[in-house]
């Protein structure tokens, strides 16, 4: 959080043009089924959801810029870092 703030503050006062230059881009883990995933579905009644061998997950990834909003798209496989 202190590098974000240090660099809006590097950059406070850089020309519209500057601005329109960055890409802003970010990636997301969702789980389906587990802890940290919440879904709302609607379901006959009497039927009961059923996960063998946890949910999985998928990553996203997307970016942006001060002129246009790219794709967003999904990550196969793993990522190493």
């Amino acid at each position: 959080m202190t590098a974000r703030l240090e660099c809006a503050k590097r950059h406070l006062k850089d020309s519209q043009t500057m601005r329109n230059k960055i890409l802003w881009s970010d990636e997301t883990k969702i789980e389906l089924f587990g802890l940290n995933a919440k879904s709302h579905v609607w379901r006959k009644p009497g039927t009961i959801p059923t996960v063998k061998h946890g949910g999985g997950s998928i990553m996203l990834c997307g970016c942006f810029s001060a002129a246009v909003t790219g794709r967003l798209g999904r990550i196969e496989g793993k990522i190493y870092g």
